[in-house]
């Protein structure tokens, strides 16, 4: 909480009114399932009033449900149509994982922006997610974890009172649960040497350095970054962005690969 002075005219006293700093959240609509049914997961964005214009979150998987798969490997969501940004992607994370064998996924990365549209994003339903229950899924209820929220300004600028709400998937029935043997994958790729759009030195790309680097590329703002212009050209181009966008959604410890191969999920899901 923040507070504001006030200066009092005739005196020497200093009277602070409270100013509540109100923060952007992110939360998810309760479900109720049966063991090995499918149900849309909605997310819902509260702006609390700010300019907030990209998002990036992820959502991960703590118990006997994934979202489902598309046949080139990437996430079965989608943007409510009022919510449309072209800029949008969904990924498994981690860079490389599957939903049957080591490393088995995580959950599901999302970063939501537009490379025009600077418009804030409106309060309520933000997207939807395929979200498969496992077959084996035993009685009881399970967290649906929103995790590393970033919110960013049509500047560029992160909002620092971003936050997540995690649901709740309730699931009714009960069945003894398979196990299954992972299988390891191969050497990762090594770390590659820099990791474009990492501005600030974290070791990772968010969302509002991409909405930075947008900005600069189209004339609309100066940038003082040399991981966000690469080739020093003086402007950010658009494989600098489609690269930074890369390491946003896979992380600056590997070398971003294109879509994901996901096998059939009958394994992980029994």
């Amino acid at each position: 909480m923040l507070r504001r002075p006030l200066f009092l005219l005739g005196g020497a006293a200093l009277v602070f009114f409270p100013v509540v700093v109100l923060p952007q959240v992110l939360s998810v609509d309760p479900l109720a399932a049966r063991p090995g049914e499918e149900h849309a997961l909605i997310v819902r964005f509260a702006a609390e009033g700010t300019e907030s214009v990209a998002l990036q979150f992820d959502i991960h998987f703590s118990g006997p449900f994934v979202i489902r798969p598309l046949a080139v490997g990437r996430p079965d969501c989608r943007l409510i149509p009022s919510v449309e940004r072209s800029g949008t992607v969904f990924v498994f994370i981690p860079a490389g994982c599957t939903l049957e064998v080591e490393p088995v996924c995580e959950g599901t990365r999302v970063l939501i922006f537009d490379f025009f549209d600077r418009s804030p994003l409106p309060d309520g339903p933000l997207l939807s997610c395929t979200l498969l229950v496992s077959a084996s899924a035993t009685d009881g209820e399970y967290p649906i974890a929103i995790r590393n929220v970033a919110v960013s300004d049509a500047t560029g600028r992160l909002l620092a009172n971003a936050r997540g709400v995690d649901g709740t998937l309730a699931v009714s029935q009960a069945v003894p649960r398979p196990t299954f043997t992972p299988t390891p994958l191969p050497t990762p790729s090594p770390t590659p040497p820099a990791c474009i759009g990492d501005c600030n030195g974290d070791f990772t790309v968010t969302i509002e350095e991409l909405v930075a680097m947008v900005g600069n590329a189209l004339g609309e703002r100066d940038m003082d970054c040399e991981l966000a212009d690469p080739n020093r050209d003086g402007i950010v181009t658009v494989e600098e962005i489609v690269a930074a966008v890369n390491f946003a959604l896979h992380g600056c410890s590997v070398t971003a690969q294109g879509n994901l191969v996901v096998p059939a999920v009958t394994d992980r899901l029994g």
